[in-house]
């Protein structure tokens, strides 16, 4: 509210909305739905953008100079993506990994993006 009140435009907020939490579904445990329209509510402006989309995320971070209030980027990711053992497991949000879990998350990683 105060950031919203008091117009402070150099204020980003990130939220990765991958929709789970340390224990299950965000949905069951705290209701983040319409979370845009609550911050827009407080004199916020957001925006949508795929959390995996790197060209997305640097075209919307160069579009936002000289905004009025402050920001909220949501952005949509999977937990995990590119380790199919992780991937959408809420599980691994405070998930350790040993020698050979990190062996085979570093080689799925370079199998499906080229790098670790």
């Amino acid at each position: 509210m105060y950031a919203g009140h008091k117009k402070l435009n150099n204020l980003i907020a990130i939220i990765d909305n991958n929709e789970l939490q340390f224990d299950g579904k965000t949905k069951h445990i705290v209701n983040i739905e319409n979370i845009n329209a609550k911050f827009e509510a407080f004199k916020w402006k957001t925006y949508h953008v795929d959390g995996h989309n790197i060209e997305d995320l640097l075209t919307l971070f160069e579009s936002i100079h000289e905004q009025e209030y402050p920001i909220l980027i949501n952005t949509h990711t999977v937990k995990g993506k590119g380790v199919g053992y992780m991937e959408n497991n809420y599980l691994w949000h405070a998930g350790k990994l040993d020698n050979n879990l990190l062996k085979e998350a570093l080689l799925e990683l370079k199998k499906n993006y080229g790098r670790e």
